[in-house]
C-alpha cells in the first residue's frame, strides 16, 4: 500500500531529480512491475471477498477511469492515455479491494499504518539521504528548483509531503487509537507529522492541517445529536459547501496572505486562465486523459513563455481539459452521489459510531478542497485515488448494514397480519373430551 499512495516513487523508479525526464516515455520498468503486482493483489482481494456486492454498491467511482479509456478515441497518444487509464483504474480498484476485504475499521487501520510509515520514513530520509529527501537547487522539471530547501521526503515533492503530513496529523489525532494503542506512539507520530508539515512549507497543507480538525470535530458532534437535529444540520452543511465552492478562491487568498505565501497559488491562477481558453477549442470531449495535456496543452503554454507544467494543478480544470464539458458534467454527478452517500451515513448512522460515520463526509470535503490546487481527481498511484474509493465503499457498506438492520427490526415488530404471511400457521387441534385447553 505504501507504493500505491506514492511512497518511494523516486527510489523505485530510479529517478535522479537533477536529470531531465521524458514525460511521454514508457516509464520505469521497476515501477511498472511493482504497481502491476499491487493491481494483482487488489484483484485477488476482491475475488476472495464479496466482489459483486462491493462493485454494485460503489460502481460510480469507476466513471472517471472509464472516461479515461474512452478518451483513447480522441487522444493524441492513445498508448499514453491507455497506460494512465490502467493506472487510475488499478488505484481505484486497490482502494475498493482493501475496504471490501478488511472492513471499515480494518481498512482505516491499514491506511493509518501506511501513512505513518511514509511520514516517519520521510523524516529519516531528510537527514540520512538529503539529496533525495530535500528539494535541491539542481532539480529540473518537474521537481522545480524554486523549492530548494523544502522537504519532499520519500514522496518526491514538497506539496505531496505536506498533504500527507497534514493528513497524518489530523487522522492520527482523531483516529489514532484504531491503529496505535500506545499514547506515546500517537504523540510521536503527530509530532513528526507536524515537523514534516513545517519542512514541506506548503500553504495548501497548512490549510488542511488547520481546517480538517475543525471539520471532523463538527461532523462528529453532529453525528452524536438526535436524528431530528442531524436532519436540521444537513442544509447548513450543504450551504457551507456551496460557500466554500463560491468563495474558496477569496478564502485561499486571505489564508495565503496570512501565511506569507503567493496569493496566485504559485502561478496557478494565471495558468487556469490560459487553460480555459484552450478548453474552448475542444469544449465537448477535451484532449484526452494525460496525453492531451502532455502533447498539446503543455507545449502551447510553454510556447507563450509561461513555463512548464505537468498538469492543470486543479482537478476540475484537469477534467475539463481531458474530457471536456461532458466529462465535467459526469464528474459533478459523481460528486453529488458521493455527497449524498456520505451525508446519509452521517444522518442515519448510529450515534455510537459517529466518529466512523463522519469520516467519509470529511474526506469528501477534503477532496473538494484538494482539487482546487491539485489535479487530484485523475491522479493515479496516489492517496487521492485510494482514499475516496475506500471511504465510498465504507459509506455504502455501512448504509447497507443499516438497511438490513432496519428490515430485520421491521419484521420483528410487524403487526400480526404480516406475521401470518411470513410464518406457517400451525393447524388447530380439536379438543376432545377431557382435553386440557392449556
Amino acid at each position: 500500500m505504501i507504493a500505491m499512495i506514492g511512497g518511494f516513487a523516486l527510489q523505485i523508479a530510479g529517478i535522479d531529480t537533477g536529470r531531465p525526464m521524458d514525460l511521454g516515455a514508457d516509464g520505469s520498468l521497476r515501477s511498472q512491475i511493482v504497481l502491476s503486482l499491487c493491481y494483482l493483489v487488489a484483484i485477488l482481494l476482491l475475488i476472495s471477498s464479496n466482489f459483486w456486492t462491493t462493485v454494485r454498491h460503489s460502481w460510480p467511482v469507476f466513471i472517471l477511469p472509464l472516461l479515461g479509456f474512452l478518451s483513447m478515441l480522441w487522444s493524441p497518444d492513445p498508448l499514453l492515455t491507455l497506460r494512465k487509464s490502467v493506472a487510475l483504474s488499478g488505484t481505484v480498484l486497490f482502494g475498493i479491494a482493501i475496504c471490501s476485504k478488511f472492513g471499515t475499521v480494518g481498512s482505516l487501520r491499514l491506511f493509518l499504518w501506511t501513512l505513518s510509515s511514509i511520514i516517519v520514513a520521510s523524516f529519516v530520509w531528510v537527514f540520512v539521504f538529503p539529496y533525495q529527501g530535500v528539494h535541491q537547487a539542481t532539480d529540473v522539471f518537474p521537481f522545480e528548483a524554486v523549492h530548494a530547501g523544502s522537504w519532499r521526503g520519500v514522496i518526491g515533492h514538497r506539496t505531496a509531503l505536506g498533504q500527507l503530513a497534514a493528513l497524518s496529523f489530523v487522522l492520527v489525532l482523531f483516529y489514532g487509537r484504531v491503529a496505535f494503542t500506545s499514547y506515546a506512539v500517537r504523540v510521536a507520530i503527530i509530532t513528526i507529522s507536524l515537523v514534516c508539515l513545517y519542512g514541506a512549507n506548503s500553504g495548501a497543507a497548512y490549510a488542511v492541517a488547520g481546517f480538517m480538525p475543525v471539520l471532523l470535530a463538527t461532523l462528529m458532534l453532529v453525528g452524536r445529536c438526535s436524528f431530528q437535529i442531524r436532519i436540521a444540520a444537513l442544509p447548513f452543511l450543504t450551504l457551507a459547501l456551496l460557500m466554500i465552492a463560491l468563495f474558496g478562491g477569496d478564502l485561499a487568498t486571505l489564508t495565503l496572505n496570512a501565511l506569507g505565501k503567493e496569493p496566485d497559488l504559485t502561478g496557478r491562477v494565471p495558468l487556469w486562465g490560459y487553460l480555459i481558453g484552450l478548453a474552448d477549442q475542444r469544449p465537448l470531449l477535451g484532449y484526452g486523459l494525460a496525453a492531451g495535456f502532455t502533447k498539446i496543452v503543455s507545449p502551447q503554454i510553454e510556447g507563450i513563455g509561461y513555463g512548464q507544467f505537468l498538469n492543470a494543478h486543479n482537478g476540475f480544470m484537469e477534467i475539463l481539459i481531458s474530457f471536456g464539458y461532458v466529462g465535467l458534467a459526469l464528474c459533478l454527478a459523481l460528486l453529488a452521489w458521493q455527497f449524498w452517500i456520505a451525508a446519509r451515513l452521517l444522518i442515519s448512522g448510529d450515534e455510537e459510531k459517529s466518529h466512523i460515520n463522519a469520516f467519509p463526509l470529511a474526506i469528501f470535503i477534503y477532496m473538494i478542497g484538494a482539487n482546487v490546487v491539485e489535479s487530484a481527481f485523475l491522479a493515479p498511484n496516489s492517496w487521492y485515488a485510494v482514499l475516496p474509493a475506500m471511504t465510498m465503499v465504507t459509506a455504502s457498506s455501512e448504509l447497507s448494514a443499516l438497511r438490513r438492520l432496519g428490515a430485520r427490526s421491521r419484521s420483528l415488530n410487524s403487526p400480526p397480519g404480516l406475521l401470518k404471511r411470513q410464518y406457517r400457521r400451525e393447524p388447530k387441534r380439536r379438543l376432545g373430551v377431557g382435553s386440557n385447553p392449556a
